[in-house]
């Protein structure tokens, strides 16, 4: 979804952002079975690897393919600077994102007892 809001708003045509955010995301879901909430390493590790590919994707099919070969300057003005953006607010959100979803899932435990 946030691909084809992203289409919508930036893009030059529909369904790019949307097609590359879905794929990754759809990688990133096969990790779903090793996944452990408690523990950052795999969400934070899964972020790094998809914006880092995520960025060079974009570089190869909208700049390179059009005859702009400065990877070194993309790669260190605009890639690397969003992948640290993202791993920062990963390290701030992440904790505060597992408490509001364990509290959702004690509460809906709960609702479910009263059900039964």
């Amino acid at each position: 979804f946030c691909g084809l809001l992203s289409d919508i708003f930036f893009g030059g045509f529909l369904g790019f952002y949307a097609l590359l955010l879905m794929y990754i995301g759809f990688l990133n879901g096969k990790f779903c079975k090793i996944f452990y909430p408690e523990d950052i390493k795999l969400p934070l590790a899964l972020i790094i690897v998809s914006d880092l590919s995520y960025g060079i994707i974009c570089y190869i099919l909208t700049f390179m393919l059009r005859g702009r070969f400065e990877f070194a300057y993309y790669f260190l003005h605009i890639i690397l600077p969003e992948a640290l953006y993202t791993i920062v607010v990963t390290l701030f959100l992440y904790p505060a994102v597992l408490k509001v979803n364990e509290k959702l899932e004690n509460h809906e435990r709960k609702r479910a007892q009263k059900f039964v």
